[in-house]
């Protein structure tokens, strides 16, 4: 497909990627790249001044660049994001549960949302992360800029892994400040909950769970998102390098949104983990705030039976009474799932998530989410690169 897109020939796979760095920069301007043609093989390899790490920018322009990539980003993609955390908040059991359900698809669940609460329920604590991406993102693309410059020692060419070590910093500093936005985001974009504005959500959390709680879930977020950076930026760097001829937005479109699936499909897992540490109530690990999506993803049968001392059947109920009696079942499903009490240090307490999920709902749960986080970051990655080259490109031209 990439070399469709280049419209390049290549002889036998390993001559794409097999071949020598310093060989191939001397081809540019020696014969060999003629007998290289004649042999049928066209290898493509940039120049040496098209390589846009030396960009000439400052830090300050640097962090401009990523706060406005970072709002641009989540203002698009927020609704994504809302279906995606409710899918994997949601539990769904085995065949061989009590409250045996089956998951629901991404389309069912924003349909679902969309008929039942309203389009704007997609937005849900959109705020927080408009807010917090300005300085999140600052320090995410600032730090891998630097980085990058750095563990390349001003040298050109490929180099992979001094990209997936910069991307490893550089999530480290965006998680720092990411982490307690993403559990506020997370408790707002869940139905059910009791949060009424964004800053009632951080005062009640605060209050009722200590300021721990906001990094309850940074040892699985950073585990998660460094793998997810190693993978990314090396991906990016190196699409962007093989389909490109101009360094244009197309390149920086397709390069980004294909890293971005790669690395989100790998790293679906722990994203359920961090999800179900987030949205646990106080207490109760394993409780999220009761949803639409949860409540439907209980059979009616299985409503009707009730636990012992919970009640049973609805009938002869009045609505309201019907609808309390369906939360009350729904929260004990949930609550039914739950891991070992939070007394644990956050690295266990991530490890009993973990059991706990494969013990109630199988391996299967762990890819829970991965169609709407892959439909999250294909197209968020390709508007991260694509603005953010746009803004280094205009600050290069005109600062």
């Amino acid at each position: 497909i990439l070399c469709g897109i280049r419209g390049c020939s290549l002889g036998s796979p390993s001559t794409f990627f097999s071949f020598d760095m310093d060989r191939a920069t001397h081809m540019q301007t020696s014969n060999s790249a003629k007998d290289e043609v004649e042999k049928g093989r066209t290898i493509f390899i940039p120049d040496a001044e098209e390589d846009f790490e030396e960009s000439g920018l400052t830090f300050p322009q640097y962090m401009f660049a990523g706060a406005v990539t970072g709002m641009m980003e989540h203002a698009f993609m927020y609704p994504v994001d809302t279906i995606k955390t409710t899918m994997q908040a949601t539990p769904c059991f085995r065949a061989t549960h009590p409250y045996a359900s089956r998951p629901t698809s991404f389309l069912r669940t924003a349909v679902s949302l969309v008929h039942t609460q309203g389009p704007f329920s997609l937005y849900r604590g959109v705020s927080a992360v408009l807010v917090g991406a300005v300085p999140s993102h600052a320090l995410y693309y600032s730090v891998y800029e630097l980085a990058k410059s750095s563990f390349r020692k001003g040298e050109t060419g490929h180099h992979p892994l001094a990209d997936g070590a910069a991307g490893a910093l550089a999530v480290l500093a965006h998680d720092a400040i990411a982490t307690p936005i993403d559990l506020v985001k997370q408790r707002m974009q869940l139905y059910g909950n009791e949060y009424k504005s964004v800053v009632r959500c951080v005062k009640r959390t605060l209050i009722r769970e200590g300021f721990a709680k906001f990094y309850v879930a940074y040892p699985t977020t950073v585990v998660m998102n460094v793998p997810f950076n190693i993978i990314h930026f090396p991906a990016y760097e190196s699409l962007k390098r093989f389909i490109h001829d101009d360094d244009g937005p197309i390149t920086h479109f397709v390069a980004g949104g294909a890293a971005g699936a790669i690395a989100a499909a790998a790293t679906n897992p722990l994203d359920v983990i961090k999800t179900r540490l987030q949205t646990t109530l106080p207490g109760e690990v394993g409780r999220t705030f009761e949803s639409d999506a949860v409540m439907s993803s209980i059979p009616a049968d299985a409503l009707g039976k009730g636990k012992e001392g919970q009640g049973g059947d609805t009938m002869g109920m009045s609505k309201k009474q019907a609808k309390m009696q369906m939360k009350m079942q729904a929260r004990a499903a949930v609550m039914d799932a739950s891991p070992p009490p939070p007394s644990v240090s956050n690295v266990q307490l991530t490890i009993d998530t973990a059991k706990s999920i494969v013990e109630k709902e199988g391996y299967s749960a762990f890819f829970r989410g991965v169609q709407a986080r892959m439909i999250y970051h294909i197209p968020s990655a390709a508007i991260c690169w694509t603005t953010y080259e746009f803004l280094k490109s205009t600050m290069k031209t005109y600062l």
